[in-house]
């Protein structure tokens, strides 16, 4: 049956509606509105799109409790059907490839106790999709692609016992998610998750060890030292109190570097300014060939280490390569490798410090690279 049956065709005072294992592939407005005592819909394993569902198509199905839709492989889409289902109880919509909820397509279900979604492409949960369902006991999310969770997610559940979030692709789970709120929360399921054990994931472990809420599969939930690491822990395992994680430990290790940054850069900047005339001397002497001369001299003074010798040789070799492809102009403002291999020889002569030339060559060996 690739349709369904005229409406006149079917008693207006029918309880069930079994039109499962069916090729059904559009859904018209209205096409149950004479069913007015219609308690369960079974629509499962038939052809149905999220773009062949007509928005009013489930209009008056007001005593409708039970809806199936499993195994609509191209609904993809969640959009407001049921607006019209205020004493909807279970909705059942599994491997149905859906990626996308729209918000509020719940808002009318307020007599809905559980919702179904498992085995689907869902990626993200949009903010008050699931809130404010008063009489909602059993929510299931496993097995989709679900990569967060918005904050108040599941705000006004006050009657929620179970939830199934497992085998889907969370990093953390977050305070402002308000897990600690659903106080009638019997049961949880996160195992099966990409979590990162970082400061991101130190309220859930806190919570997890204080809450009376019934992880299941505890056992199979861990967190891993990085993204895309193949080293993990379990999740009990997960020391939180060995993380510096307060705001003043991230304050400082975000500043540290770069004020550190900055200050490398104003010196060098400085530095720069002061001995220009150097610089463009001894980019000069490259063209007049006392370059190479002036480099093996240097390297030869007794107040170079065997190692730094070596290091300002490389520096040669390296700026003799580069001015082979084009070299520092005296009056150019492009500066290429060698001229900023020339400079921190400059600067090293000048000063003649082994620990200038220390440092000098932590920078060189950065910068050799894109030489």
């Amino acid at each position: 049956m690739t349709s369904l049956p005229p409406q006149d065709t079917v008693p207006t005072d029918v309880g069930f509606y079994k039109l499962q294992y069916n090729l059904i592939s559009s859904l018209k407005n209205n096409s149950f509105q004479k069913l007015t005592f219609l308690d369960t819909l079974n629509l499962i394993s038939n052809n149905l799109k999220y773009n062949t569902i007509d928005i009013d198509a489930f209009r008056g199905l007001h005593n409708l409790r039970f809806l199936q839709m499993d195994k609509n492989g191209y609904l993809s889409k969640l959009l407001s059907w049921f607006d019209d289902l205020v004493s909807l109880e279970m909705l059942q919509i599994r491997h149905c490839g859906l990626r996308k909820i729209y918000p509020k397509v719940f808002n009318h279900c307020r007599k809905i106790i559980k919702i179904d979604l498992t085995q689907n492409l869902i990626n993200y949960i949009d903010f008050g999709t699931f809130q404010n369902l008063p009489v909602l006991k059993y929510l299931y999310l496993d097995n989709n692609q679900i990569t967060s969770i918005p904050p108040q997610a599941f705000k006004g559940l006050s009657q929620l016992q179970g939830m199934s979030l497992d085998n889907n692709l969370l990093t953390t789970i977050k305070e402002d998610v308000e897990l600690q709120n659903l106080t009638q929360l019997q049961f949880l399921n996160v195992a099966y998750n990409k979590y990162l054990c970082n400061c991101d994931l130190v309220w859930f472990r806190k919570w997890i060890g204080t809450t009376n809420v019934t992880i299941e599969d505890v056992n199979h939930t861990d967190c891993r030292l990085f993204r895309d690491s193949k080293e993990y822990k379990y999740i009990l395992e997960f020391d939180p109190d060995k993380l510096h994680c307060s705001k003043l430990d991230r304050i400082l290790r975000i500043t540290i570097p770069s004020a550190s940054a900055v200050l490398a850069i104003t010196i060098c900047g400085v530095l720069l300014y002061r001995y220009r005339f150097h610089l463009r001397y001894w980019t000069t002497g490259i063209n007049n060939g006392t370059f190479a001369n002036n480099i093996s001299e240097f390297a030869t003074k007794d107040l170079l280490l065997s190692t730094e010798k070596t290091f300002v040789m490389t520096c040669l070799s390296v700026t003799t390569a580069t001015t082979n492809t084009g070299f520092l102009k005296p009056y150019s403002h492009r500066w290429r490798c060698s001229g900023i291999l020339n400079y921190a020889l400059t600067i090293g002569t000048l000063f003649q410090e082994k620990q200038l030339l220390r440092t000098l060559q932590m920078l060189l060996n950065s910068v050799a690279r894109f030489c």
